[in-house]
């Protein structure tokens, strides 16, 4: 389903409610699914946004890992979980919500 994402933290920290208005969205094609995560043991659900024109390497954002409702409405969604970022050399994870508004 087409949606435009907008990522509502930097590095884990929440972007303040008043700034989300202007945060830059993201439209593409999003999806959930199950993905066997060697680093946590473990099956977990995974948002992924992806470039129709591109669905194998055309990742819009950072997957969003562990990923759950957070809430639901006639106007979008709000998934919540983490991402996987590479700082440096080591990858570490972030909290990290998606405000998803449908096309």
């Amino acid at each position: 389903m087409r949606f435009a994402v907008v990522r509502m933290r930097r590095k884990g920290v929440p972007i303040a409610k008043e700034k989300l208005a202007r945060e830059p969205a993201a439209v593409g094609e999003l999806l959930v699914v199950e993905h066997r995560d060697a680093a946590l043991g473990r099956t977990i659900r995974v948002a992924e946004l992806k470039n129709p024109s591109d669905p194998v390497d055309g990742d819009l954002l950072a997957a969003l890992y562990d990923v759950q409702l957070l809430w639901m409405a006639p106007q979008g969604l709000t998934i919540g979980g983490f991402e996987r970022i590479e700082v440096g050399t080591v990858m570490t994870d972030f909290a990290q919500t998606w405000w998803c508004r449908g096309l």
